[in-house]
């Protein structure tokens, strides 16, 4: 009332606007371009509220376009709230019977999934599905369904339904999109990995080269879709024991993220720990020790350092020195997990036990009988 028709119009040209600029990102893909798209999209949810109404389907709609850079930042929180808000609003003005509700169930099984609630991953996903069959959604909605079905039963541990539902989905996106195609390319992933939970990982390799061979002649390096392929070559190779084609895959996965994602993410931690993982495997400490430092680096400017995700990488870093032959670095980067550990939780855990054993390990072999008594008999008490 306050607008009128004329603030109305001004807010839904600035809408069109940011919308534009989000457009371009895409496009141009400067770094940190998915962070700045999902600044944009947080201005369009505002004037959507503002022009159209919180409860609008515009704004339930700004909210979906607002989960796709969200996902690929690793956001999953957000992109949980997000979906829900989205998914109430269409209930209560479309009903459960709307192939839109049903995109806001999909959405949300996602997000629930990426967050560990994977009985909701799989009830969401499966409400999205239904109310698409039911409806006689597209090929294309339908895939997107069966895609998110199958990934759900992979998290639960039903590896032979999520092949099941990734070969649906891949055939019905060949035949809505042809062979050159994203969305052809991300349905050839899946089917992979889908492989790979279930230790083909000869067929693993093979679909993930599709995926990449298709994904690389539409889009170019800086598009986070050529990092998941990246990464899926580098897993592949790992199970394949490969390390040197996995080294250089991770790498390149790590360049991507650079581009999109800036220079601290938390895809870069499991990117660095991915490769530190590789080094080690091929015999090159050195290099895996300064790749867990960087994960380190990387986890104390996201995280901060009380956080499960540092912990892990101190403790790592100090295992590898160890290996590795420096031990007084070692117990130094150990300790450090130890206190870590000790700020997170003050019970007692198979995990602290198992930290204190080995820092006592290191000590006597050190000679430093005293200390070595002391965390072992730490480790003993805890047990």
């Amino acid at each position: 009332i306050k607008l009128g028709e004329e603030g109305k119009k001004g807010l839904k040209t600035n809408i069109e606007e940011y919308k534009l600029k989000v457009s371009i990102l895409s496009t141009e893909m400067p770094e940190g371009w998915l962070k700045e798209q999902c600044e944009l999209y947080d201005r369009i949810i505002e004037l959507s509220e503002i022009a159209y109404g919180k409860e609008s389907l515009e704004t339930a709609q700004a909210l979906t376009d607002g989960a796709l850079p969200l996902y690929l930042l690793d956001e999953y929180k957000t992109l949980l709230e997000y979906s829900l808000k989205a998914l109430n609003i269409r209930k209560t003005i479309l009903g459960d019977n709307h192939l839109d509700t049903a995109q806001s169930y999909n959405d949300a099984g996602i997000a629930y999934g990426k967050l560990g609630d994977n009985d909701k991953y799989l009830e969401y996903a499966q409400k999205g599905m239904e109310i698409r069959e039911r409806l006689g959604a597209d090929d294309v909605l339908l895939a997107e369904s069966y895609n998110t079905v199958g990934c759900a039963w992979g998290n639960v541990g039903n590896n032979e339904k999520n092949l099941e539902y990734n070969l649906k989905s891949l055939d019905l996106r060949r035949k809505a999109f042809g062979e050159n195609h994203l969305e052809t390319a991300n349905a050839y992933s899946n089917v992979g990995v889908a492989y790979a939970a279930l230790e083909q990982f000869d067929k693993y390799l093979e679909y993930s080269l599709k995926s990449y061979e298709i994904t690389k002649n539409i889009v170019g390096d800086k598009h986070p879709d050529m990092a998941r392929c990246y990464n899926n070559l580098a897993d592949a190779y790992m199970c394949l024991n490969d390390y040197q084609k996995a080294i250089i895959y991770l790498q390149k996965a790590l360049d991507v993220q650079h581009t999109t994602v800036g220079k601290y993410s938390d895809s870069l931690i499991v990117g660095y720990e991915n490769l530190s993982v590789a080094y080690e495997q091929s015999d090159e400490l050195e290099k895996a020790i300064d790749n867990e430092m960087n994960a380190i680096e990387v986890s104390e400017k996201v995280w901060g350092r009380i956080h499960p995700k540092t912990k892990t990488a101190y403790r790592r870093a100090g295992e590898l020195l160890d290996y590795y032959g420096d031990y007084n670095l070692a117990l130094k980067y150990l300790y450090e997990a130890f206190d870590i550990h000790l700020e997170l939780s003050k019970k007692p855990s198979f995990e602290i036990a198992d930290l204190c054993h080995e820092i006592g390990s290191i000590h006597f072999f050190m000679q430093d009988y005293d200390n070595a008594e002391r965390m072992i008999s730490n480790s003993v008490n805890i047990l």
